[in-house]
This record gives structure tokens, C-alpha cells and sequence, in this order.
């Protein structure tokens, strides 16, 4: 008996240790250190959003229903039925999910949606918007570029617009498309009249509910370009 509970207990240190470096040297799921397993691939009550496929893999994200009911933010890999990893890239008592892909030449970026702030959602270095927001207005989205083998996180950023007080308003990403050296988000947002810093395009108004189109740079630290549609 002693030796099973051994067993036992050394089993759980294992599955409770910080996600591991790949060979790149960046953590996998850097903002996951708080969890204390982000593994999701034993979860069988996962809420798939959005899959997309390259290379022969298979790649979806979406939420699962964490204990709190409120959905945690999920991407796994996988080839044919086999999943080869899977991780939860939120699971605080904040709402989060998944909910578009774009891949292309080993290059694949997600967009996930957050309620609210205080999830487990961490911006790269750099990144153009590094916070949740100022003021009111749920949901943000969240951008992130990943490790296609390991769904580490490579660069990252809020996106959410902001008023001429500098409260951020709504932000839904609708769809994304890799074009070359930019990533092209296509959202519905409130307008973005802001003065501050981290405005998505300073004192340009995009009408309330009106949808945008917003060209990127992969490292997701500047854009390139913004229109009102």
C-alpha cells in the first residue's frame, strides 16, 4: 500500500509541473505557469470553435467548460484522430475561448475571445496592445502567434478599440488571413477614437458596430494598416 501511494503521488508531482521549453527555448504556453496542469488532452467535454488543417495536421481550438462553468480557452494538434498535444491557454474564472485560425506555411495564429479582465491571457513583449482595457467593454480578443509543433506562444497582443475617453469598447475577431509578412484581422468592434498609446489607429473613427479590417506584422507589435468597412 505504502509503495502505490508512492506511486501515486509521484505520478501527480509530474502532471503538476510548469510547462516545458522546447528546443527553441520558449515555454509552452508561457502565460500557463499558474496552472498547475495545462494539459487538455485527457479532457473529453472540449467545445470545438473553429479547426484548421496543413501539412497532414490537423489544428482546433474552442472552450471547455471549466468547474466554475465558464468556459476555458483551448488549441490542440492533431494528426488523423490522434491527439498530439493539447493545451488549456486560460483557466481562471474568467470566460475564454478560442475562436479563428489562420495558418499558412508553418505559420499558424489564433484568435481567442475574453470576457473579462484578470484571465490568464499575457501579451509578448512589445506587444501592440500589452493590457486588457481601461474601462468597460466585453469582449476583447485576444491574437496569438504559436508554435505550430508545440503550441508554444510566439508573439501575442489584446485587440480591442477605444473611445475619445480612452474606454475600450468591444472587439470580435470575425476571421483571419496570413498574407506574407502580415496577418490580416477581420473584426467587428466599437469605434476607436483614442488619443492613448495603445489606440488601434489614433483619432480614427470607425462608426459603433462597424466592422474593420486591421493588417498586422507577424510579431504583432504594429499595424500596418486599418479601414472602416
Amino acid at each position: 500500500m505504502k509503495t502505490f501511494s508512492l506511486i501515486c503521488l509521484l505520478l501527480l508531482l509530474a502532471n503538476c509541473q510548469p510547462p516545458a521549453k522546447d528546443n527553441s527555448g520558449e515555454f509552452l504556453a508561457l502565460f500557463l505557469l499558474t496552472i498547475p496542469n495545462p494539459n487538455c488532452s485527457q479532457n473529453t467535454a472540449l467545445m470545438r470553435v473553429a479547426s484548421v488543417t496543413g501539412e497532414g495536421f490537423t489544428w482546433e481550438t474552442g472552450y471547455a467548460l471549466g468547474n466554475n462553468g465558464k468556459g476555458d480557452a483551448y488549441v490542440l494538434q492533431k494528426s488523423g484522430t490522434a491527439i498530439l498535444w493539447c493545451l488549456f491557454y486560460d483557466q481562471t474564472p474568467i470566460e475564454t475561448s478560442g475562436t479563428t485560425f489562420a495558418y499558412l506555411a508553418s505559420e499558424i495564429f489564433v484568435g481567442f475571445s475574453v470576457q473579462e479582465p484578470g484571465s490568464g491571457f499575457r501579451p509578448t513583449t512589445g506587444a501592440l496592445q500589452s493590457t486588457f482595457q481601461r474601462g468597460r467593454g466585453q469582449p476583447v480578443a485576444f491574437l496569438s502567434r504559436l508554435n505550430p509543433k508545440t503550441g508554444g506562444i510566439l508573439n501575442s497582443t489584446f485587440l480591442k478599440a477605444s473611445d475619445s475617453n480612452g474606454i475600450a469598447t468591444s472587439f470580435t475577431i470575425n476571421s483571419l488571413q496570413l498574407l506574407g509578412d502580415r496577418i490580416l484581422v477581420s473584426a467587428k468592434s466599437g469605434f476607436d477614437a483614442g488619443t492613448a498609446e495603445d489606440s488601434l489607429d489614433r483619432g480614427k473613427v470607425c462608426g459603433e458596430g462597424r466592422s474593420r479590417q486591421i493588417e498586422l506584422n507577424l510579431e504583432l507589435t504594429e499595424t500596418v494598416s486599418i479601414n472602416c468597412l
